[in-house]
């Protein structure tokens, strides 16, 4: 971070998010917080339930200006097979902490993730503009990468998806093609973003 400050560089990016869950993590924050430069923008991937009151002050003395936090999907069903964990409370709380914070907040929904419907996706939409969690919503298809659980058991799963990178999903037993385009469409009205 020094070499980069002394060196102009203008954004460094934590691309882990377990970040705050890191050994250390609050040490490293604090020394963050006592540079001088600020100039540098920094980002980084969270987990919303990890944040409380006390992490989100340290985040914002440290000058992290804009973090990426997955939501993925809210149905519980979904979230158990890609082994992910939602507890909705935590959640909102956290992405609110930073938010008041002035912390910009990127939250990332995924479609096609086995077991959503277009209903949950369009009720995941709407549970983000409701508890008005985001400056900005990345909405993304699911890819179904080489050597990834989720592409061993593909069939399993019933995914359709494209054999050559970046590996998108077409399809599962749960959303169709139009279903997977319905969500977009129906985000983009929600939220008012070109997605």
């Amino acid at each position: 971070i020094q070499w980069a400050e002394q060196n102009s560089v203008k954004e460094i990016s934590f691309v882990d998010p377990s970040f705050l869950r890191r050994k250390n993590v609050k040490l490293f924050l604090e020394e963050l917080a006592k540079r001088t430069y600020k100039d540098l923008e920094i980002f980084c991937e969270l987990n919303a339930e990890d944040v409380c009151e006390s992490s989100a002050d340290l985040i914002a003395r440290a000058n992290i200006k804009s973090t990426e936090i997955g939501l993925q999907s809210i149905n519980p069903y979904t979230l158990r097979l890609a082994n992910r964990r939602f507890d909705r409370e935590k959640f909102v709380k956290g992405v609110l902490n930073l938010r008041q914070r002035k912390i910009n907040v990127l939250l990332d929904l995924m479609v096609g993730i086995p077991g959503d419907r277009l209903e949950d996706v369009t009720q995941g939409v709407d549970f983000i503009i409701e508890n008005d969690l985001f400056d900005d919503i990345g909405m993304y298809p699911l890819f179904v990468l080489p050597g990834t659980e989720m592409r061993e058991r593909a069939s399993d799963f019933g995914i359709e998806f494209s054999l050559n990178p970046p590996y998108i999903v077409k399809s599962t037993t749960t959303m169709s093609k139009r279903d997977i385009i319905e969500s977009f469409v129906y985000a983009e009205h929600r939220s008012g973003l070109d997605l």
